[in-house]
C-alpha cells in the first residue's frame, strides 16, 4: 500500500532582519517595484513573491540576513505535516 503524506508550506506574514530590513505580505517590495504576495521559509533563507502594478509576478531569495541570494542557497523550504 502506497502511502502519501502532505505538508503544508510555512507560510510568514513579515520578517524583521537585524539590519532593520522588513519584508511584510501586502507591503512595498524594498527590492522591487511591487507589492510582496507570498513569504516562505526554507533551512537557510525565505523566498518570497510579488505582483507589479502592470500584473507581472516574480520572486525573489533572501538569506538569513535580508541578502538577495540565489534560489540553490536557500536550501529546501521547511513544511509542517
Amino acid at each position: 500500500m502506497t502511502t502519501i503524506q502532505y505538508y503544508k508550506s510555512i507560510d510568514i506574514k513579515s520578517i524583521t532582519f537585524d539590519s532593520g530590513l522588513v519584508l511584510a505580505v501586502g507591503e512595498q517590495d524594498p527590492f522591487d517595484d511591487g507589492t510582496i504576495t507570498e513569504i516562505t521559509q526554507h533551512e537557510s533563507g525565505y523566498y518570497y513573491c510579488g505582483m507589479t502594478d502592470r500584473g507581472e509576478g516574480y520572486s525573489y531569495a533572501v538569506d538569513l540576513n535580508g541578502e538577495v541570494c540565489d534560489e540553490d542557497e536557500i536550501g529546501e523550504e521547511k513544511t509542517v505535516a
